[in-house]
């Protein structure tokens, strides 16, 4: 995953780098996402983000976050492997089984009135969808400052401009004209920014 950052103060731009960067481990997105790109305004104050998901095919089956291990009065217990894909999995559950039919005995144990092929059937693919659309808008609110209100789509899959203010046509101008420029990588690092241990520390 790439990180591009530009500020009018570099130490800025490396301490948004390292929020997106953390955020996106939590989230466990960095298989997910190729670029996220960052441009920061001061006047007009107005923030820029966008995410260019990884173009690589990816698929899921059943098998590699859910495990069956128990069937008992057509009644299946089932683990789930990946927490990531709980609230999807339950959704689609939900929707083929009915929510009566679907006990979550614990956060990831669930037991399912259903047949053992009908589970295995289940259109999970589609939770590989769900899952980057849903998980990458939730990188973006954490990135976009607290008191941006106003938030404009800009053109492209997933990219957006901030403000505390209106967002006028010349200011969207003025980031389009910015942002058609190749992003400037920074002179400062994590190692720079983050104080070293002493030799008596270590």
């Amino acid at each position: 995953m790439n990180i591009y950052v530009e500020s009018p103060e570099e130490l800025g731009s490396l301490s948004i780098k390292m929020l997106i960067k953390d955020a996106a481990t939590d989230l466990n997105l960095s298989r997910l996402i190729d670029d996220v790109r960052v441009h920061v305004m001061l006047d007009p104050f107005l923030f820029y983000i966008s995410v260019v998901k990884n173009p690589a095919p990816s698929s899921v089956d059943i098998d590699d976050f859910l495990t069956i291990t128990d069937e008992e009065d057509d009644v299946l217990k089932m683990e789930i492997t990946d927490e990531m894909y709980a609230p999807y999995l339950l959704q689609l559950l939900w929707d083929r089984f009915g929510e009566k039919n679907v006990n979550q005995t614990r956060r990831n144990i669930l037991e399912v009135k259903a047949k053992k092929d009908e589970i295995m059937s289940l259109p999970v693919y589609k939770l590989k969808e769900r899952e980057s659309g849903g998980m990458i808008m939730d990188l973006i609110h954490r990135i976009i400052p607290i008191g941006l209100r106003i938030v404009h789509k800009m053109p492209g899959e997933m990219a957006y401009l901030a403000s505390e203010n209106t967002i006028t046509e010349e200011g969207i101008k003025m980031i389009e004209e910015a942002i058609s420029r190749p992003p400037k990588e920074l002179t400062i690092t994590e190692e720079d920014f983050m104080p070293r241990m002493s030799k008596e520390e270590k």
